[in-house]
């Protein structure tokens, strides 16, 4: 090889790596996807009823399920249809949650203050093909009954919290968006007895057996002292007595002369207080005797005996 063959060589070689070098460069600016649009919450409300106007607190009902809705609006640029399956890729996250608890929506579920919603619980509309960029969302919430309160009543005290909607939306290219709504939820102060007592056939001047009633906290008051009373006292066939000859124990077999004698007048029981459920309904047996008195009565006797929540 002569010495211009050696230098048109080099030349080449030169040449041929740095146009392979501009190719390498090249190639990835040529292959650049375009991003992904995160979707949008654009309205969110909470209401009672579905599609309702929004609520400023909670009412529960006594002894079971209350049914709250939080509907609304989302946008996703990119197509409503990135975040229209609640069985794809897509995800729907729905916390309902006492604000305070710990790790907030990350909280553990339990009735009492953390409500972690499964997707089935909601409900998509209105997303009309890849063109569109906006679908209409609602989630049904359950909520029980002896959920915590945080109005100013609350037992136990949590006034200086409420409790929290969190409704987060991850589309299918794993964009995501999250809004909430805070609530007041209300103190249920609520009772049930379970049966109605019935005392058998007793002489005059003697005590009936001792008869058990079981009162059930209904509500969501975690320090519920009954309230008892018999405004009309009893009416027999032949005379009458008064509501007092109805004592009451929270102890059994402590027998009348040591029980509490019931009044006209709505008073609260003593040595009974019912917390409130923790998923298992909570109770208090409360047991009664009636004494009759040494004359002046015959036939049926009859009373109405009122035990409420305060």
């Amino acid at each position: 090889m002569n010495l211009d063959e050696s230098i048109a060589m080099k030349y080449l070689l030169l040449y041929g790596t740095f146009f392979c070098a501009v190719l390498f460069f090249l190639f990835p600016i040529d292959a650049k996807t375009q991003e992904n649009s995160a979707p949008t919450i654009t309205s969110m409300t909470l209401s009672e009823s579905s599609g309702g106007a929004a609520l400023s607190s909670i009412n529960l009902i006594d002894g079971s399920t209350k049914h709250v809705y939080v509907h609304g609006s989302i946008t996703d640029a990119d197509s409503c249809e990135q975040i229209n399956d609640v069985s794809g890729t897509s995800t729907w996250s729905v916390v309902f949650f006492r604000t305070d608890v710990a790790n907030a929506q990350l909280c553990t579920p339990d009735n009492r203050d953390c409500y972690q919603l499964t997707e089935n619980n909601t409900n998509l509309s209105h997303c009309d093909g890849p063109g569109d960029t906006s679908l209409d969302f609602e989630m049904d919430i359950p909520i029980a009954y002896y959920a915590d309160a945080t109005d100013v009543s609350s037992s136990p005290d949590h006034a200086t919290t409420d409790w929290t909607v969190f409704v987060e939306v991850i589309d299918d290219n794993e964009a995501s968006t999250s809004s909430t709504i805070t609530t007041e939820l209300n103190t249920l102060k609520a009772l049930n007895a379970d049966a109605m007592i019935n005392y058998g056939v007793l002489d005059l001047d003697t005590a009936s057996t001792e008869q058990t009633v079981t009162l059930t906290n209904t509500g969501n008051n975690d320090s519920l002292i009954p309230l008892i009373s018999d405004t009309l006292g009893w009416t027999c066939t032949v005379g009458t007595m008064g509501p007092e000859r109805v004592h009451y124990n929270a102890s059994q077999a402590l027998g009348w002369e040591n029980g509490t004698a019931v009044t006209a007048t709505p008073t609260q029981m003593i040595g009974v207080s019912l917390l409130k459920s923790s998923g298992t309904p909570a109770q208090a047996p409360v047991y009664f005797t009636l004494r009759l008195p040494e004359g002046g009565l015959g036939g049926d006797c009859s009373s109405t005996l009122v035990m409420g929540a305060g």
